[in-house]
């Protein structure tokens, strides 16, 4: 199964993210280190886009939790969009 981040470039203080693929322990530090960035520059609201993704094991799980409350603590409003099965961990 293929894996993709990205993230576009701001627009009216909105940022967008959409992951592809299994988010796991062999792609967490890359969903990391690309939510970082996007926390990093400024915005008011982060949106990650989880639709193509699956969540696969709890490192997926905690690298997306450890996100969100990042960027809340930023100060961000942050949106999920993601189908339920997306974010259950096997």
């Amino acid at each position: 199964m293929a894996f993709a981040i990205t993230m576009l470039p701001t627009i009216a203080g909105h940022r967008w993210v959409t992951v592809e693929g299994p988010v796991d322990a062999s792609t967490a530090a890359d969903v990391r280190g690309l939510l970082r960035t996007a926390i990093d520059r400024p915005a008011r609201r982060l949106t990650i886009d989880l639709r193509d993704a699956q969540v696969i094991d709890e490192a997926g799980r905690t690298v997306l939790d450890e996100a969100v409350a990042s960027a809340e603590r930023a100060g961000m409003q942050v949106d999920t969009i993601a189908p339920a099965a997306a974010l259950t961990a096997s």
